[in-house]
């Protein structure tokens, strides 16, 4: 289908802004979830150990909150080491080809038996 000018410049333009500039990739975003889950997971058990110790639900509390404040210092930033496999984005603009124009010789549709259903037979009923 053919796109318009007008629609590209309010949501295919901003997209491609965004993830063009953005630095961080896919595998840096799953490094770094793993990573905030490690610090949460770590923080927590020890809080929970030394709460426990203590008799003090609140030394948990704080210490996943330390946890957390820690891995989103680690994890939010755009760090370089989350952007080891960059994504190579297309350009904003390229026009789709029309689908009866992409059909070819080597291509083509599904065809479902001529549109005709399987009869059965009634003699085993």
């Amino acid at each position: 289908f053919a796109r318009n000018s007008s629609v590209d410049h309010f949501f295919v333009d901003p997209v491609h802004q965004v993830y063009s500039t953005s630095r961080m990739d896919f595998k840096g975003q799953q490094h770094a979830e793993r990573v905030y889950e490690f610090i949460i997971l770590v923080f927590g058990i020890i809080g929970f150990i030394f709460g426990y110790i203590r008799q003090d639900f609140s030394i948990t509390a704080y210490a996943v909150a330390a946890g957390a404040l820690l891995s989103g210092l680690i994890c939010v930033p755009d760090w370089p080491w989350f952007n080891r496999n960059p994504v190579a984005w297309l350009e904003p603009g390229l026009h789709l080809v029309d689908s009866s124009q992409q059909q070819s010789a080597d291509v083509q549709p599904l065809q479902h038996h001529g549109g005709q259903a399987r009869k059965r037979s009634s003699k085993g009923r």
